[in-house]
């Protein structure tokens, strides 16, 4: 039997195949088992890493959560701040836009400056006037000292200088403002110059406002026409709208008393007294922007305090000794801005609870401390 005829009957080839295929499959199940076991031990010992370090996991997760606590509720509070701020801000926007268009009409703008100016000239002219009597007191008082040191240099008796001295002061306790002018010529030349100087003064005053009047009626005569009077009444009726925001937010009122002009300018109209009516409504614009303006300035006032005001609450949430200075300025704050705590109802609230606050920690310890006793 040759080989060939071996491996026919045999069928070593097939064998050697069978046997090669058996070995791969060893193989490769043992390949797979290591594989698998690598991969088990792989994931065993990053098990054990992550089981090691879930302390330090943990530890950044929970800072990370409370620092997303700090971030939300730093947004949170700036968005109340902007909310807060939105409306006195939009309040000033909206006055300051009214008074600007008011005085874009240069007539109206004329009459309202000559108004300003009257103004002006009545204040410089009351305080010349008390410039003047205080000036014309001090030179009496200081003549009168002189007269009275003169006497007493001639007076060669203590006791009798004294008692002339008491009796001068009880007279004058008893006659305030009585006593005799001194009219000696040195006072009466002091006093004329004075008189003198005040008459100048007063003369230059009256003159800019007799020119002030000038102006201010030919203004008057420029708006007396009808396209001027319909741009004066629109310019009230915003007004009042700025006034709404700042005394009052009833409508009603501000619809009446565009109601009570136009009724006025008609009945003035009939009478041929349209100067007169437009008199006065320029001078009921002049004044309604005075409020609105001093309105605004609050409103500016309100502004600077709540600043003042965030910057104590943070003051006095770190430091207990700061809460006082916080009581004082919220009672410096009620006085002057009235209206802060509708403007700013979450800061002013803030403040209330702060000092809430610290009143109960106070009373605790001190509850506590009479206990101990």
């Amino acid at each position: 039997m040759t080989i060939n005829d071996f491996e026919l009957e045999f069928g070593v080839n097939d064998f050697e195949f069978e046997i090669d295929t058996s070995t791969q499959t060893q193989v490769n199940e043992q390949v797979n088992e290591f594989q698998v076991k690598t991969k088990q031990e792989e994931m065993e010992e990053e098990l054990k890493k992550n089981i090691d370090n879930l302390p330090k996991y943990a530890t950044e997760a929970l800072n990370a959560l409370d620092e997303k606590e700090k971030i939300d509720k730093a947004m949170d509070e700036k968005i109340e701040i902007l909310s807060e701020i939105r409306t006195p801000h939009e309040k000033r926007n909206f006055i300051e836009e009214r008074i600007n268009e008011a005085k874009s009409d240069e007539n109206i703008k004329e009459a309202l400056n000559a108004l300003d100016e009257k103004e002006k000239i009545d204040k410089a002219m009351d305080a010349l006037q008390k410039r003047h009597e205080q000036e014309k007191e001090n030179l009496k008082k200081e003549f009168e000292n002189k007269d009275g040191k003169d006497k007493q240099t001639q007076d060669s008796d203590n006791s009798k200088e004294k008692e002339k001295t008491e009796e001068n002061s009880n007279a004058k306790n008893n006659n305030q403002g009585q006593q005799s002018t001194p009219k000696d010529e040195d006072y009466e030349r002091a006093l004329k110059e004075i008189e003198d100087r005040h008459a100048k003064e007063l003369e230059d005053l009256q003159k800019r406002q007799d020119k002030n009047i000038d102006d201010f009626t030919k203004a008057i005569n420029n708006l007396a026409n009808a396209t001027s009077i319909a741009k004066l009444l629109e310019s009230l009726k915003e007004m009042d709208k700025a006034l709404a925001l700042i005394i009052t937010n009833n409508k009603e009122l501000v619809s009446l008393t565009d109601e009570q002009r136009l009724e006025k300018l008609e009945l003035a109209l009939k009478q041929n007294n349209s100067k007169e009516a437009v008199e006065e409504l320029i001078k009921d614009l002049h004044k309604n922007i005075k409020t609105a303006q001093k309105g605004l300035d609050e409103l500016e006032l309100e502004k600077q305090n709540y600043v003042k005001l965030d910057r104590l609450n943070q003051k006095a949430n770190k430091d207990p000794r700061e809460v006082e200075n916080l009581k004082k300025f919220m009672e410096k704050l009620d006085k002057e801005t009235p209206n802060f705590k509708e403007h700013y109802p979450k800061t002013y609230e803030k403040s209330q609870k702060i000092i809430e606050k610290h009143k109960n920690q106070e009373h605790t310890k001190e509850k506590s401390q009479g206990m101990q006793r």
